[in-house]
């Protein structure tokens, strides 16, 4: 039997994910979406043309731009996302701190403006200032906690293994806190920062992906399974 995979990511991220394990894997594939998070939109007002690029750390934040800005973008699929909505993107790498380096190395003086989520990592317009590129922030989007779906808690309470990718610390933790007892979850972790999370819970198995992209925590859930099925097997 093919082991379930819970998708917790809020629901678009949770839908793109499993339309890629879907084609790596194939329709069979057991999904379940179960988003811990939930994305609401905060009312803001700013003019954007008083800024020579945008920074996107996530593709949430996205439909908050403008088309015909120029914006850098951590992650390819927030690059598209950019591109789809008129931007002129330059991806940067897969996470805050790649960001702050390639901008830093282009010689960008600003002023720059960060349209992120209430919750974030890496103090990007912080350590970009700092450093001598003008940049503010602009909180667009809150990141509401969400109870895992009946559904979900039936499948982890079960006898059978779920295999659990987990892109975020802050998603990690509210999904660790509503663990139910004796669960056989096999964690595919984005960082080390994702699987500190689950230090000292009696989890079935931990893997890190090697990079914190999508591709690499495709991989790594793509070990998972079939490490599950052979140990099921």
């Amino acid at each position: 039997m093919r082991p379930t995979i819970l998708l917790t990511r809020p629901k678009e991220g949770s839908a793109r994910f499993a339309e890629q394990l879907r084609q790596a894997c194939g329709s069979e594939v057991r999904i379940l979406c179960s988003p811990v998070l939930r994305i609401d939109p905060v009312a803001f007002q700013a003019d954007l043309t008083g800024y020579k690029a945008l920074i996107f750390t996530s593709a949430n934040a996205v439909p908050f731009g403008a088309p015909g800005l120029r914006c850098y973008t951590v992650g390819d699929a927030t690059a598209r996302a950019a591109q789809a909505a008129g931007m002129h993107p330059t991806s940067v790498g897969a996470n805050a701190e790649a960001l702050v380096r390639r901008i830093l190395a282009d010689g960008d003086q600003g002023p720059l403006l960060h349209l992120r989520g209430q919750h974030t990592r890496g103090d990007v317009a912080r350590t970009l200032s700092e450093a001598g590129c003008a940049t503010d922030e602009q909180i667009v989007y809150s990141q509401t906690e969400c109870a895992l779906t009946e559904e979900a808690l039936r499948a982890l309470a079960s006898s059978l293994p779920v295999i659990v990718p987990l892109f975020s610390p802050r998603s990690a933790r509210i999904f660790a806190g509503q663990l139910p007892e004796n669960a056989r979850v096999w964690v595919a972790a984005l960082s080390p920062a994702v699987a500190e999370v689950f230090a000292g819970m009696a989890i079935s198995r931990m893997e890190i992906a090697t990079t914190p992209d999508a591709k690499a925590m495709l991989s790594v859930t793509q070990g998972l399974m079939d490490a599950v099925t052979r140990l099921e097997g």
